[in-house]
């Protein structure tokens, strides 16, 4: 196993969590600031939240590959395809929102893509390491 691969999940894992805490900083003072609508919090909230989820994950990933010598490049890429997806879909959505522009239809379809992106991320995960003797 390369431990440069796995030491490279778990820093990107970190750089994309410490964004979640940036945009989270930005969506609890900034953002109320430009709308009240609660609906428009809510989705950010749940883009930020799935976000650090994702990226802890990331790092957990990281930490197994190096302890189980074990590649999970295909688990890496879903994680990282389902956080672009499913939080940056629910970050334009956002922002579409607040400039009260329409929904295009592609976006609304990443979201769920994304979140069948986590999934086949974790069952990945989980049977990479039922594999292991």
């Amino acid at each position: 196993m390369d431990h440069s691969a796995a030491k490279k999940n778990i820093i990107i894992g970190c750089l994309i969590a410490s964004l979640a805490v940036v945009l989270g900083a930005f969506g609890a003072h900034g953002l109320k600031d430009v709308t009240k609508d609660i609906a428009v919090l809510d989705v950010f909230d749940t883009a930020v939240k799935y976000q650090m989820y994702h990226a802890f994950a990331i790092i957990m990933l990281g930490i197994v590959m190096q302890q189980n010598a074990v590649s999970m490049k295909l688990v890496y890429r879903l994680f990282i395809t389902g956080i672009v997806f499913f939080s940056g879909s629910l970050y334009i959505i956002t922002f579409l929102k607040i400039q009260l522009y329409e929904i295009p239809v592609a976006i609304g379809v990443l979201t769920p893509l994304g979140g069948l992106c986590f999934a086949a991320a974790w069952l990945g995960f989980a049977w990479q390491l039922f594999k292991q003797k």
